[in-house]
């Protein structure tokens, strides 16, 4: 329907006509309608877009209850006093409209709340507007405050307030002007499927628009009304429901503003603020967290600094995860000008559960940009397996204060610019920040500046620490350390660790020592004995001398006063120390042949797809993320390879689009043979590519650089296990553990998938024994730690007994032919 086409036609123009007689009554009516409403002459001025999409939608709804009531769900008439009785019996109608001008056009929506005593709630866009007794009251969801009602809802409303009671004849007298009670529209036996569903078509005289009404033939009751436009697809379909009345709070125009005004009510739950399903569903977030505990944190004041930085203090603000983990307030937001923002600083205060959380731009304090819309979120950061937060709700503010600094939740909290900038610096340590991050250290004091600023001294210091300076880190550690022990109270020994690994690391092993002995006699902190995590202190702090020190078992005891090795969980602290310091050790490697790489493409031209550069010296390089970019050569990565041709062919099987069934036999060696004379060897050396190759060719490039390709054959093998999946619903991950090793404390924990649990398994067969995995299942099924103890004949059978109750996996000895990798030497 276009704006002076449709509805304005079939309402107003005076030639159209029609021979039957009911028709045209209801066409005059309709007229005498249209006419009646002071909207009537607005549609050329306003567009006539919107109010004639609401004249045609008030007609719609209120001729529809009408005629589907008036109708005889039989075929025939229904007596006037039975119809009015059965429509009183329904104390509440809702209704959803959905508009449009033409069949490509996305439909505009409304809601439609009704009440058997007259209250009125419509929901268009993100205006929700209340009414009763002539009396109108709108609110815009968006920005929370009171707004003139929308010209549609205006309307509808308009011309149901002209009567004084809500009943079949009054919405007849308003929309029809008098009452017709021989309104008969024609039964469609060709569009009903069902015998409890009556269908009925009006026709509409001199226009292919036509009427469809689905009724429920036992009840009476409409639940569908359509109007379309063969022309152009143009329609309005009002779908309807019936329930229970709605609490008294849900008309209330008063009570829905106190929602608004609290600013914690997300957007469901501000536009169905106060709905109950009849059925005991949860329709709004708040309904939902009455069940899960959880609850949105009340806004009292939010505010920007003048530097960008945006805080919120809430109350209401303690949640509780179920495995009774707090958290508080928001720990995160985005902004309508897509910027990322961190959480630079909270706090909560318990006497009144009062949150304060303030957030600053990945670019603070230099993006100057100020946003218009601010989006915060609830989220519940749930355990592993599933990282991903659980979002609990979301709160739009559009208001806030201006150029605010950050109020003082507690006494003594730093709320200051600079320690925005301490904690944004502390997040940015990522190759990506790097440009970022040294913007912003530029701003901030070097520690010799503020010689007294104990949170200055200790974010230089851990500086330092970071990239190995331990020389500046004992300069800093100087100053510091004297300030931490002057008032002990309040501080934690993990303040001192920076220092001690420092001064290790730097031979100055007495100090050292020293230092420690101090650290370890204080009464505050907790004097040791009484500690509950003293332990765990000494264990972290062996773990960091080991790794960044280089000080043997013998000498870091020494320094702490006692023989580590006497305590098992000292011992393996110190190990995992080392292993750190190997860690470190491989990302300086990395680093270096990285830069060798760069530096070897500053004299020989980049390849045009892909190079492979044996290394200078023999070590395993692995890289990740943005490690593998070729640093100074945009457009180009690096794929270490650190494993045999086997294992490149392996990989291939892996990452490769062939879907063959080489892909799925176990284990993968079993699909892989070498021919003429070729045997196994190691690679050592990197392939340099251009980006936008993928990995499997990557690996074929590899290969053909030692003057290798890959075929495939077809090889018989005598014994195979396929192994299928019954389709049966999977437990989540974390609910199955596998049946062997599990420690109690959940330590070392690993999700397995299908593939994993068969490669192992195969792993534990007689030789010759392959699987095929036929389960097509790609998803992770169980947690688990260690490696299976499934071992010969017995352990095979138990594993499979396992598979089968658990996952409805079984394995079926067939002979099969299996797809086979074959290495061979290129053909020149």
């Amino acid at each position: 329907m276009k704006p002076l086409k449709d509805i304005v036609r079939l309402i107003r123009n005076a030639r159209i006509k029609t021979a039957n007689t009911a028709n045209a009554r209801v066409l005059d009516k309709m007229r005498a309608a249209y006419d009646d409403s002071s909207h009537g002459h607005t549609i050329t001025d306003t567009g006539g877009h919107v109010v004639r999409l609401a004249i045609a939608a008030a007609i719609l709804v209120a001729a529809g209850v009408l005629i589907s009531h008036l109708a005889q769900l039989a075929g025939g008439n229904v007596a006037w006093a039975e119809v009015t009785k059965r429509f009183e019996a329904v104390p509440f109608f809702s209704v959803s409209i959905y508009m449009k001008d033409d069949a490509t056009d996305e439909p505009t929506q409304m809601d439609l709340w009704m009440s058997q005593d007259g209250h009125i709630r419509l929901r268009i866009a993100k205006h929700v507007v209340f009414a009763y007794d002539g009396q109108i009251k709108a609110y815009d969801v968006a920005s929370r405050q009171a707004v003139e009602p929308d010209e549609m809802a205006k309307v509808f409303i308009d011309k149901i307030g002209q009567a004084g009671e809500f009943s079949l004849e009054a919405i007849i007298d308003v929309m029809f002007g008098g009452r017709p009670t021989d309104v008969t529209p024609l039964v469609n036996p060709d569009a009903v499927i069902s015998e409890d569903m009556i269908v009925f078509d009006v026709a509409l005289p001199d226009t292919p628009e036509w009427v469809r009404i689905w009724a429920l033939r036992e009840s009476r009751l409409p639940v569908r009304i359509q109007m379309w436009d063969p022309r152009d697809g143009a329609s309005t379909d009002a779908v309807f429901t019936y329930s229970k009345e709605q609490p008294t709070a849900f008309f209330d125009p008063n009570a829905f503003s106190g929602v608004l005004q609290t600013h914690n009510a997300s957007n469901t739950g501000v536009v169905y603020a106060f709905q109950v399903d009849p059925g005991g569903k949860n329709i709004t977030p708040e309904a939902m967290f009455q069940q899960s505990g959880y609850h949105m944190p009340v806004v009292k004041q939010a505010g920007m600094t003048e530097d960008g930085a945006f805080w919120v203090l809430a109350e209401q603000a303690l949640n509780r995860m179920p495995n009774g983990n707090p958290f508080y307030g928001f720990p995160r937001v985005q902004d309508d000008l897509g910027r990322t923002y961190v959480s630079a600083a909270g706090s909560h205060r318990s006497r009144d559960d009062a949150s304060l959380n303030i957030f600053v731009p990945l670019d603070f304090p230099f993006d100057g940009n100020r946003p218009s819309r601010i989006t915060l979120f609830c989220e519940a950061h749930v355990q592993w397996p599933n990282p991903t937060p659980e979002l609990v709700g979301t709160v739009e503010l559009t208001q806030w204060d201006r150029n605010a600094p950050c109020p003082d939740l507690s006494s003594g909290g730093d709320r200051s610019s600079l320690e925005l900038k301490l904690s944004l610096a502390d997040q940015l340590d990522a190759p990506k920040h790097a440009g970022r991050l040294a913007r912003l250290l530029a701003t901030i004091p070097s520690w010799s500046e503020q010689p007294e600023n104990e949170r200055l001294l200790t974010f230089w210091i851990r500086r330092a620490d970071r990239q190995a300076d331990f020389e500046e880190a004992v300069r800093i550690g100087q100053v510091l350390t004297p300030l931490l022990l002057a008032r002990p109270r309040g501080q934690s020994r993990y303040s001192f660790t920076e220092h001690l690994v420092a001064l290790a690391a730097t031979n100055r092993l007495d100090e050292a020592k020293t230092l420690f002995a101090r650290i370890d006699g204080l009464s505050e902190p907790t004097p040791k004995k009484e500690e509950r995590y003293y332990g765990i202190y000494v264990e972290d702090l062996i773990e960091s001398l080991a790794e960044n020190s280089g000080l043997s078992a013998d000498q870091i005891g020494e320094v702490l006063g006692f023989d580590i090795g006497t305590n098992d969980a000292y011992r393996q602290a110190a190990e995992r120390g080392k292993r750190d310091a190997g860690s470190a050790e491989s990302d300086r490697q990395v680093q270096e042949r990285r830069a060798e790489l760069a530096a070897y493409y500053q004299g020989h031209p980049l390849p045009e797809k892909a190079e492979l550069i044996d290394r200078t010296r023999d070590c395993e390089i692995y890289l990740g993320g943005e490690k593998n970019t070729l640093p100074g050569h945009p457009g180009y990565r690096i794929l270490p390879i650190n494993c045999g041709i086997s294992g490149v062919v392996s990989n291939l099987r892996t990452v490769g689009a062939d879907q063959s069934d080489a892909r799925k036999v176990h284990p993968y060696q079993a699909a892989i043979r070498f021919a003429g004379g070729l045997e196994d060897r190691r690679f050592n050396a990197d392939l340099v590519y251009r980006e936008g190759i993928k990995l499997p060719e990557c690996f074929r490039l590899v290969l053909a650089a030692r003057g290798l390709e890959l075929t495939t054959e077809a090889q018989a093998v005598q014994e195979v296990f396929v192994a299928r999946y019954d389709g049966r619903q999977l437990k989540n991950c974390p609910a199955v553990r596998v049946p062997w090793n599990v420690d109690a404390e959940d330590k070392g924990l690993r999700a397995w998938s299908v593939a994993d649990l068969l490669e192992v398994l195969s792993q534990r067969m007689p030789p010759g024994c392959y699987i095929l995995d036929q389960t097509n299942l790609d998803k992770f099924v169980c947690v688990g730690n260690g490696d299976p103890t499934w071992q010969g004949a017995e352990g095979v059978e138990q594993a499979k007994r396992w598979l089968q109750e658990q996952f409805g996996i079984t394995m079926a000895k067939e002979g099969r032919t299996i797809t086979t990798y074959r290495i061979q030497r290129r053909a020149q």
